[in-house]
């Protein structure tokens, strides 16, 4: 398993998708490399299962990192390839916070002093001519370790990587993660 740490460890410190790292204690996590017999087990653009709910996704140089459930209550992290995740791990809690024209929602969890966050977040930048708002977006994940910053990766086209309106029903509440 060192392998397989030190392998994404290296991945997000060269990738363009954004997480980020922080140990919880409270957090239960599962980490291994699954096999699927066939790609087309997957949801289309994401590394959940047909039967799952993609609540996000972000691509980011060639891996995908997919927050995926089966049932309510319940939520799984995974990272890699259709038919080879490098890393899935559960225990994610979600956050939110608003901002004057706009917020930030994410997805985070904690593995062996990492933090990884997966974040969807729309500012506002300014007014046009007419007072209407200008927003930004951005979507993306951040790795930290120990609470310091690793790297910020931004999924490919700035796509909103949160999918699901009501993360509540997936996963427990968790800290807002400041970047």
């Amino acid at each position: 398993m060192a392998c397989l740490s030190t392998r994404f460890a290296r991945f997000a410190a060269y990738s363009t998708a954004t997480l980020v790292l922080a140990l919880g204690s409270s957090l239960a996590h599962s980490h291994r490399v699954v096999q699927s017999d066939s790609l087309s087990d997957f949801a289309a653009g994401s590394l959940c299962r047909a039967s799952e709910v993609v609540l996000a996704t972000c691509r980011g140089k060639g891996r995908i990192a997919s927050i995926c459930s089966a049932t309510p209550g319940s939520a799984t992290y995974r990272f890699g390839h259709p038919g080879r995740i490098e890393l899935q791990s559960t225990g994610l809690h979600s956050a939110q916070r608003m901002y004057s024209g706009g917020g930030e929602t994410q997805i985070s969890f904690g593995r062996q002093g990492y933090e990884y966050v997966i974040f969807d977040s729309t500012i506002r930048t300014g007014f046009d001519l007419d007072g209407h708002n200008n927003p930004a977006f951005s979507s993306g994940m951040i790795v930290q370790n120990y609470g310091k910053k690793i790297k910020t990766m931004h999924c490919e086209g700035n796509a909103a990587a949160i999918r699901s309106n009501d993360l509540s029903r997936y996963m427990p509440e968790g800290e807002f993660v400041e970047h």
